[in-house]
This record gives C-alpha cells, structure tokens and sequence, in this order.
C-alpha cells in the first residue's frame, strides 16, 4: 500500500523492483507464496507497469526448471492467477503436457483453462489421457461430452454420454451426482 500513496523514483524504485523480482523468483521456484506483493494482481498493490518483468522472471524460472513438474505447474498458476494471463498459462501447460511432464492435477487445470478459452479441440487429448488413467472419474467424463458437443455436434456427445453411464454404471460408480455433472455439460451453451 506504501508503495502507492508514496511513489517510489529512481534508484528507490529500481532496488525495490529488484527486491520484488528476486523475492518471485524465490516463490516460484520454492513453490512457496510470501502472501500478497506488487507481483500478484489478485493484491490490491499490483504494479502493472511491471507486468512484463514480473513475467520475464516467470518465464527463466520455467527454463531453469523446465523439467520439474511441479515448478512448471506453480510457475503456470502465477500466469493464470497471479498476472492474470490464462493464455500464457495454457501454453506452459500445453508444453508441458506435450513433454508428459505434467500431473493429473496439472492436465485437469490445462483442460480448464482450455475449456474456459473456448479451445475445445485441444482438451480432447488430456481428457483422453485422463480417462485412461481415471475411467470412473465423472469429471473428465462429464468434460469430454461438453468438447465432444462444442466439436462434433449433439450426436457426438449423446453417444458419448450414454458410453460413459453404462461405463460408469458397470463400474458401480453412476449416482446422481455424476448423471447431474453431466447433464450440466451437457446442456452448457
């Protein structure tokens, strides 16, 4: 709050932005969150003149760490909530899943992201590779009926739809709420 009721300038303003930079990349590549600073725009203090630094910094932890899932995931979400930027956060995902670096919770926030974009025919892949590992999961299910309607038409996602429920219902895992998590995919414009 400080920092706008008293403006920082010069070389004030240069050693508290590389303070703040060297304290993200810290928290980016700890996995931590100090809470909120000028570098999260979900705190009231973001300094958006800086958006561009803050993601410079996201985007050398992301190199310095590209093989480490869970640093890419974390580095993802600072995109996505953190500056805001979910298109910025898709593509590190989307990268990471192309390399099979990314866990489950990963794919299914790439698929949310990409279902909230309206990028449809992308999520088919990592629903796919959710459904393999997770069969009775309604979630991934309920998800590929709302790409397979958006993608292929309503008779692509009825089929589906009746696919996953006796799926489902042979693996005894059909109840009411899945059949509502579906209908509501199903039915979302």
């Amino acid at each position: 709050q400080w920092r706008t009721e008293f403006p920082l300038k010069g070389k004030l303003e240069k050693r508290y932005l590389a303070l703040l930079l060297r304290y993200l990349r810290e928290d980016l590549e700890t996995l931590n969150n100090r809470g909120c600073s000028s570098s999260y725009h979900q705190c009231g203090q973001f300094w958006s003149e800086r958006k561009k630094d803050f993601a410079q910094v996201a985007y050398e932890v992301l190199e310095a760490h590209q093989k480490s899932a869970a640093i890419v995931e974390h580095v993802a979400e600072y995109f996505a909530t953190g500056l805001l930027d979910e298109p910025a956060a898709i593509m590190v995902l989307q990268g990471s899943w192309k390399r099979g670096l990314l866990t489950d919770a990963g794919s299914r926030r790439l698929v949310g992201l990409l279902l909230r974009a309206g990028r449809y025919k992308e999520c088919v892949g990592p629903l796919e590779a959710l459904l393999k590992l997770y069969p009775t999961d309604g979630g991934p299910h309920a998800q590929m009926v709302q790409v397979l309607g958006k993608t292929k038409g309503e008779k692509a996602a009825v089929a589906y739809l009746k696919k996953a429920r006796q799926q489902l219902t042979d693996a005894g895992q059909w109840n009411e709420w899945i059949a509502a998590t579906l209908a509501e995919y199903a039915f979302q414009g």
